[in-house]
C-alpha cells in the first residue's frame, strides 16, 4: 500500500509538470514592451478617424474565446504578457476596433457586386492590465494595438467580405457579414503570417464583430 501511494504521488506530480503552466508572470509596461516590440506603447492610430466609433468584437464561451484572443496576439508577442479578455459585450476588457472603409461611392443594401480596395482599420486588445499604472515605473501599462493599413475585399447586395492586411506583415484579418442602415453584424477571423517564437501560426476564427454602418463605411 506505501508503495502504491508513493507512485500515485510520483506520477501526479510528473503531470503537473508536464501540464500548461497555469501562473503568469506580473505585468509591467517594461516587459510588455519588450515582448511585443517598440511599437507596442504607441498612441499612432489609437484613435477613431473623423466621423469613425469603436466596434466590438465578441464571443462564447469565455475560455475559447480567450484563447482565440491570445492566439493572434502570439503574431507579435508572448501570450504569458496577456490577462483576462472579456468576450462580453460592454465589458471593461475587451477587444474594440475602428474602420474607414470606401466602396468608391454611395453604399446602399442593394449594392452590385463592388470591389473594395481602400480602408483601413485600427484593432485594439484591452486586457485586464491596460491603463493600470506600473508600480515600478509609473507609467500606464499600454493596451495591445493592431494597424492594418490596407484592404481588399467586395460588397453585394447588403454583404461584405473584406480583408485587411498590415504593412509589417504579422497577419491578416477577415470580416465576412451583412449591414443595414444601422450596423455591420458578422464573423471576424484571423490569420497569422508569423509568430514570436517561430511556431506554427495561430488562424481561426476570433468571435462576432458589430459596428455602426456609416462609422465603419464612407456610406455617402
Amino acid at each position: 500500500m506505501r508503495y502504491l501511494l508513493l507512485l500515485l504521488l510520483v506520477l501526479s506530480t510528473g503531470l503537473v509538470a508536464c501540464g500548461k503552466k497555469n501562473g503568469k508572470p506580473s505585468i509591467s509596461t517594461t516587459n510588455r514592451e519588450r515582448a511585443a516590440g517598440p511599437d507596442i506603447g504607441t498612441r499612432n492610430h489609437l484613435s477613431p478617424t473623423d466621423g469613425s466609433a469603436w466596434g466590438e468584437i465578441t464571443g462564447t464561451p469565455q475560455n475559447a474565446f480567450q484563447e482565440a484572443a491570445e492566439g493572434l496576439i502570439e503574431s507579435i508577442m508572448d501570450s504569458q504578457y496577456v490577462g483576462y479578455i472579456s468576450g462580453n459585450s460592454g465589458d471593461n476588457t475587451g477587444i474594440r476596433f475602428w474602420g474607414d472603409v470606401s466602396t468608391g461611392g454611395a453604399l446602399t443594401t442593394n449594392m452590385p457586386s463592388t470591389s473594395v480596395n481602400s480602408g483601413s482599420m485600427r484593432l485594439v486588445i484591452w486586457d485586464e492590465h491596460a491603463g493600470k499604472t506600473d508600480s515600478s515605473s509609473g507609467e500606464v501599462i499600454p493596451e495591445i494595438p493592431f494597424y492594418f493599413n490596407s484592404v481588399s475585399g467586395t460588397v453585394q447586395g447588403n454583404q461584405a467580405q473584406l480583408i485587411f492586411r498590415q504593412s509589417d506583415g504579422y497577419t491578416t484579418v477577415e470580416m465576412v457579414g451583412y449591414f443595414d442602415a444601422e450596423n455591420f453584424v458578422g464573423v471576424f477571423r484571423y490569420q497569422n503570417l508569423t509568430s514570436f517564437d517561430n511556431s506554427t501560426p495561430w488562424r481561426g476564427e476570433l468571435g462576432n464583430f458589430a459596428v455602426r454602418t456609416c462609422q465603419f463605411f464612407r456610406c455617402n
